[in-house]
């Protein structure tokens, strides 16, 4: 390895040749740095934001950047590891972050060595920028989400072939870990009595899949498939703090080659009060049906665009149980800021939209069509 791991192995020469590299400085030199930690961030990594000081001042060159480590929780780098989370992130920037039709931060530096699990990525710092929690969030800052990740769907529609170096949601070994991950969740939420916190919806949808894994696995794999983030929820989306505008999206890793649907599935779901989401679940689906065709995308019908939505609750809940695999509970507790709220906006809420939108019936329909060999 070649490059820093932690904070305390950065230097200012390795900054230089980074920005050197990138045809940044000129003719000035980063003389020093200091380093603060990034607030509000790091749930999988260590991140911390350093403040550059120069030979001369210049208004062009960054002021401040974040740097992304792997965790110092050997646990967590296990759960990185098992999900493949850092290889996924350094790939994206490598590959796709110079343009990948989505706002994102600038990235100066992304490297990661696989035996030892560690990474490094230096990335444009967004000063003045908000987020907010969906407890006292807008629901136009999703109408703005959606806004952004249409044409980015639309970027990637159906160009597999370009996307090889971004993981698939569908080959065997995604499959096994999945179904490995939601067994053993449904196993500790039977066990710990935890069902009646679950959702008796999202219960028998999490049964049902367990079931049928491998065929509606296959199902999914026919959808339309593109770029996916992967983790599409309020705490990616960075807004300028003045004024309005698309937000950046951030933490890259879970980016996957997925149906679109899954991604905007996530957002409105989990991105929205039960009551906003009611009002608004039917015009964000339309927004982002009208820019995917704005944006090139044919041949995708609005009714099947609602079946894949009703598919993305589905592998909502099924993605949101593994959490339960991987953390306690108490854990899970212990770092969301409210501490009961984890059980509305990751089961709850997701088992409401599914009874709403009778994605139960569809599971269950999809199920008996796989009998009949449709």
């Amino acid at each position: 390895m070649s490059f820093p791991v932690r904070l305390s192995e950065i230097t200012v020469e390795w900054l230089n040749q980074v920005f050197a590299s990138r045809g940044l400085l000129g003719t000035r030199r980063i003389v020093g740095f200091e380093s603060s930690p990034a607030s509000g961030r790091g749930g999988t990594s260590a991140v911390c934001v350093l403040t550059l000081a120069y030979d001369q001042a210049d208004a062009s060159l960054p002021r401040q950047v974040l740097a992304k480590f792997s965790s110092e929780s050997a646990a967590v780098r296990q759960t990185a590891r098992e999900h493949r989370l850092y290889q996924r992130e350094i790939a994206f920037y490598q590959h796709y972050g110079a343009d990948p039709g989505i706002p994102t931060p600038a990235c100066y530096a992304a490297a990661f060595d696989e035996p030892s699990n560690t990474c490094v990525l230096l990335l444009e710092y967004m000063e003045n920028s908000r987020s907010r929690e969906v407890y006292d969030g807008d629901p136009t800052d999703i109408e703005q989400a959606v806004r952004c990740l249409a044409p980015f769907h639309a970027r990637w529609w159906g160009r597999e072939p370009s996307l090889v170096f971004i993981e698939s949601e569908y080959g065997l070994p995604a499959l096994q870990k999945r179904r490995e991950k939601a067994g053993q969740a449904f196993s500790r939420i039977r066990e710990g009595g935890y069902r009646p916190l679950f959702g008796e919806t999202g219960w028998a949808i999490l049964e049902l899949w367990l079931r049928h894994a491998q065929a509606l696995t296959a199902y999914a794999r026919s959808r339309p498939l593109t770029m996916c983030h992967g983790s599409f929820h309020r705490g990616q989306l960075l807004f300028p703090s003045q004024g309005t505008g698309l937000p950046w999206i951030i933490d890259w890793q879970n980016v996957s080659v997925n149906f679109g649907a899954s991604d905007l599935a996530r957002i409105v779901v989990s991105g929205l009060l039960p009551g906003q989401r009611q009002q608004c679940q039917g015009q964000l689906i339309a927004l982002y049906h009208a820019l995917l065709q704005e944006h090139g995308v044919r041949d995708y019908p609005a009714a099947q665009l609602l079946d894949d939505f009703k598919l993305g609750i589905v592998s909502l809940i099924v993605y949101h149980s593994q959490i339960l695999a991987d953390y306690p509970v108490e854990v899970i507790a212990k770092y969301w800021k409210e501490k009961d709220s984890f059980w509305d906006v990751l089961f709850r809420w997701p088992g409401m939209a599914a009874e709403e939108s009778d994605a139960l019936g569809w599971l269950k329909a999809r199920v008996r069509s796989f009998s009949a060999g449709d």
